[in-house]
């Protein structure tokens, strides 16, 4: 509905146009520009296991698995493609102690014995658990 005294001109509806388009490409590259940064800092497998440092490689590799909370297969297709087994079982054991409630079942994965142990040893006990930052 057009206001009393105002009219619509094609300059008001090309203004208008101009405006609309210049929001939806700003939103558009902003959109991309925060997706393409996010992904690029997000670690890697291969950024994971180019680190010289042992506990920076570790903990890389933590971040990484943590994305994949939620994804079962996929967090057990990033285990298994570590070749260390002690790093494997590393991992099991921190993602386990950090949310045991969920990836308690990579204890039964452990490779080595001592781990699988120590691993459901500290899943079976509430106060040993790493406390959550989400909860």
């Amino acid at each position: 509905m057009i206001a009393p005294g105002h009219s619509i001109t094609a300059r008001s509806v090309q203004h208008n146009v101009t405006v609309t388009l210049r929001w939806a490409l700003w939103l558009a590259v902003v959109t991309v520009g925060l997706a393409s940064c996010s992904e690029t800092d997000a670690p890697t497998t291969a950024s994971c296991s180019s680190e010289s440092d042992p506990s920076a490689r570790e903990d890389c590799r933590l971040a990484l698995a943590l994305r994949l909370r939620d994804d079962r297969p996929g967090l057990k297709a990033l285990v298994a493609g570590i070749p260390e087994r002690t790093s494997r079982d590393i991992l099991r054991i921190r993602l386990a102690v950090t949310d045991p409630v969920h990836l308690g079942w990579l204890c039964k994965d452990a490779e080595g014995p001592d781990i699988r142990t120590r691993c459901k040893y500290v899943v079976d006990r509430p106060h040993l658990r790493i406390p959550r930052s989400d909860q």
